[in-house]
């Protein structure tokens, strides 16, 4: 039998409510509810009849496409795992993802098949499917090809507490992790989530986050099933085509990074754009800039609702859609959600005083795939331990101030990492800043950063590091400040700090 908590339920029991209704819109065309899941269907079926049985890993190596979504309510249909995976990875990132994951079954594009080929010789048991080929290359099958099952498909017999979702963490240091998530992770956050944003069914969500990622798949595309809405889906995001999107097919929300944000800053005349739909812009999966949500206000009128969230925990907290939302904080936890700071020691702190940002509920993963250790050290007597540090405010707003393992010890004094980098990206030269700890023989860390700047206004060093030292203690001014032309960043937004030393930095994060 299949419980309200399982996900095959949700579009099942939208289905029934909302069966003529738009569910999809992509490349023009719609797709309704009624359709969306007899594709689903179909495709089980041609999955079953490839040999996808419950309890199998399946990963899904594809971008933003209608492929993406069957395949994805397919195998959970089956009572299978799906792992979806970042189509930037290349062969050693694909090879240990397949490994550690004992995945049987590969669903990829042309495209995505040139990365895996190079892999394949050492998985000599993986069954890949291209989706867009009917003449596939040799070792690889076709999904048009699939022999449907002939036996019936029977419910899968699951609840709330199987595994739905093997999703593997960015990997900004080390190995990433596979994040073991449950159908009743994604519904109960899906459900506080609803309540939070006030979404309904008249919501028609613009969708230009990669599938790939929990916010892509866990937030938006559940969240449009669990609610009967409508997803405008984009195949890689670009500003002006999603404001047009926006435009033509009156969208009412958009779920973005900071990256996205800053990039529909540099529209030009945005009044070319028909906005009076919408109603709530949410950021996440990386901090916000204070500047940036400033300009966006003054900009389009609306004030980014930023929210915090983590591959382990789906999201965690929200600023309000009514009342106070506070630039730079990610608002309060959820209803479902307990969020605690702590110290060293695992005591609560007080208001105002920094430490380690612990979560508990519905929402949290089972553990790490095959990481018994990790598992152990993350998930502390029905909490995970977050890694970020932060603090509450007397309203009991969070604000995140950096990571545990970033945090910079300068003298004996302790520096966030996120407090310097507000400071140099509201310099009106500055778009982005990343800052991180460096050796010192005297002082045992130094505060190094590196900034993008605003286009063809490149600001010098000496210019950053006085304007630094009249806003920040002495410790905390950057003693070097590298201007380069990019962030290196994860799919998801967030900056790959460990990548700036091969930029010619001298920093070094602690692992």
């Amino acid at each position: 039998m299949v419980s309200e908590g399982i996900i095959w339920q949700m579009l099942a029991s939208t289905v029934q409510r909302f069966p003529d209704k738009t569910a999809i819109i992509s490349k023009g065309t719609a797709v309704t509810y009624r359709s969306f899941l007899s594709e689903a269907e179909i495709t089980a079926r041609a999955l079953a009849g490839l040999g996808v049985k419950r309890g199998d890993r399946v990963c899904l190596y594809l971008g933003n496409r209608l492929e993406f979504i069957y395949i994805h309510f397919a195998i959970l249909r089956l009572g299978a795992v799906v792992v979806p995976i970042n189509v930037t990875y290349r062969r050693n990132e694909l090879k240990h993802i397949l490994v550690d994951s004992g995945a049987r079954f590969f669903f990829t594009d042309h495209i995505g098949w040139s990365n895996v080929s190079e892999a394949k010789p050492e998985l000599p048991g993986l069954r890949i499917v291209i989706i867009d080929s009917k003449a596939p290359p040799e070792g690889a099958l076709s999904l048009s090809s699939l022999k449907s099952s002939e036996e019936r498909l029977k419910e899968p017999v699951i609840g709330p507490d199987d595994l739905a979702a093997v999703i593997y963490t960015s990997g900004t240091t080390g190995r990433s992790k596979g994040a073991m998530l449950t159908h009743g992770n994604f519904t109960s956050n899906i459900r506080d989530l609803a309540g939070v944003w006030k979404w309904t069914n008249r919501d028609r969500l613009l969708l230009g986050l990669p599938m790939f990622h929990v916010h892509g798949l866990g937030v938006v595309l559940h969240g449009v099933v669990y609610t009967g809405g409508s997803i405008v889906l984009m195949e890689r995001f670009k500003a002006e085509e999603a404001m047009r999107l926006i435009s033509e097919y009156q969208c009412n929300v958009f779920m973005g990074v900071p990256t996205m944000y800053q990039l529909l800053l540099g529209i030009t005349e945005p009044q070319r754009y028909d906005l009076s739909q919408m109603r709530l812009f949410v950021s996440g999966s990386a901090p916000l800039p204070v500047k940036v949500w400033q300009q966006f206000r003054e900009k389009y009128g609306f004030e980014i609702v930023e929210r915090y969230g983590l591959t382990e925990t789906i999201m965690n907290t929200s600023n309000p859609l009514e009342g106070a939302r506070k630039a730079g904080s990610v608002g309060k936890a959820l209803p479902s959600v307990e969020v605690r700071v702590v110290d060293e020691g695992g005591r609560g702190v007080h208001l105002g005083e920094v430490g380690e940002i612990l979560v508990s509920g519905p929402n949290v993963m089972r553990g790490y795939w095959n990481m018994e250790d990790a598992t152990r050290e993350a998930l502390v007597e029905g909490w995970f331990r977050t890694g970020d540090l932060g603090y509450f405010d007397e309203d009991g707003y969070l604000w995140i101030t950096g990571r545990k393992k970033e945090m910079i010890i300068v003298g004996g004094f302790k520096v966030y990492p996120r407090e310097v980098e507000e400071v140099l990206c509201a310099h009106p030269k500055v778009t982005e800043a990343a800052v991180l700890g460096g050796p010192d023989e005297l002082k045992g860390e130094v505060v190094r950063a590196f900034v993008v700047a605003q286009p063809g206004d490149t600001p010098s060093e000496r210019e950053l590091i006085e304007y630094c030292g009249g806003l920040l203690a002495s410790f905390k001014v950057p003693v070097s400040i590298q201007v380069i032309d990019r962030m290196p960043k994860t799919a998801s937004g967030k900056i790959l700090k460990g990548d700036l030393l091969d930029l010619g930095g001298h920093a070094a994060i602690k692992a």
